[in-house]
């Protein structure tokens, strides 16, 4: 009696465990990067659709890979992949689509995570999608700005910069067509813009040295100026090199405001008041006959100029002084 008792508990206790067996199948999750490397460490978070207490996580191992139980219940998985320094990555699967064989209750599933400096192919497509769309904006704002139709051309860059945003020929452009529309605080901040893209750019550095000074905030408009002496490409007109030797002067500095002046005049030989702020720079440096030199040259260009009178005063001062 006691034997077959015995034996009843033995078999309904190997069909129990074999019963719970059966509703659990196994599976395993392998993770690798675009280059073929396994990646360890990557937090996988299991879902499913259709039973909202479901909830697993497990995370990959040195090969890149993990093996676990699921039950038989979930037919649908939602997976979430994390990794530092990789793109998360979301996929649903149908278990059944990836079971190694209709015989085993084994499963198994390959990721591919891209690293958070890589594009996946939906990116760029986006992407190329992206940049077709930005440059027909841009076309047709170079269009009415060729146009002089500015207002037009500000609209069709905006659309531009806000499809690609770092378009940065579309934000120059913006930036000088907010400059013919005279609003030129939105010319500071496209063209600043310009320069969060690409920092060593003289003509745009020009453009907000210009703004500004449009604004009359000559301390700012300067500033800007004076970033693009460090610039070794940057071209100067001689209007631009005089107000460099101007700002000089001002600031007491009339060693270096001469060269200015003097570069200016090399560049453009009949440059009147450069010869004049020259001949003024030389006297108050106390260089007497380099002063007078500069100053007869002013005056023969511009013998009733409007500082003619000044310049007449000093001469004779200094040839009194000889």
């Amino acid at each position: 009696m006691y034997k077959r008792m015995a034996l009843f508990a033995f078999i309904s206790i190997f069909i129990f465990s074999s019963l719970s067996v059966a509703q659990t199948r196994r599976m395993k999750l392998k993770v690798k990067s675009t280059d073929g490397h396994s990646i360890q460490g990557v937090k996988i978070t299991l879902t499913s659709p259709e039973n909202n207490d479901f909830k697993k996580i497990v995370v990959t191992d040195k090969k890149g890979q993990i093996t676990f139980l699921v039950h038989m219940e979930i037919k649908n998985v939602n997976f979430l992949l994390e990794k530092e320094g990789y793109q998360n990555f979301k996929d649903s699967k149908e278990l059944r689509r990836i079971r190694k064989s209709q015989e085993a209750l084994y499963y198994e599933h390959s990721f591919l995570l891209y690293r958070t400096d890589e594009l996946t192919p939906g990116q760029q497509r986006q992407q190329y999608e992206a940049s077709q769309q930005a440059m027909s904006f841009f076309n047709k704002g170079t269009e009415l700005f060729q146009a002089e139709d500015f207002s037009g051309a500000v609209e069709q860059f905006k659309k531009a910069v806000e499809t690609k945003p770092d378009f940065l020929e579309a934000y120059q452009n913006l930036a000088a067509a907010y400059f013919r529309e005279e609003l030129y605080q939105e010319t500071i901040e496209a063209a600043k813009k310009a320069l969060e893209i690409k920092s060593d750019m003289a003509q745009t550095l020009k453009l907000i040295s210009v703004a500004y000074s449009k604004l009359g905030d000559e301390k700012a408009a300067l500033e800007y100026q004076d970033k693009l002496k460090v610039l070794s490409d940057a071209e100067f007109s001689p209007e631009e090199i005089f107000n460099m030797g101007a700002t000089a002067a001002n600031e007491g500095r009339d060693g270096e405001a001469a060269e200015y002046f003097k570069k200016a005049i090399e560049m453009k030989p009949d440059y009147a008041l450069a010869y004049y702020n020259l001949g003024l720079s030389y006297f108050r440096l106390k260089k007497m006959e380099e002063a007078k030199v500069a100053l007869e040259k002013y005056l023969e260009l511009e013998p009733e100029g409007e500082n003619a009178k000044t310049a007449e005063i000093l001469l004779e001062y200094i040839d009194k002084s000889e």
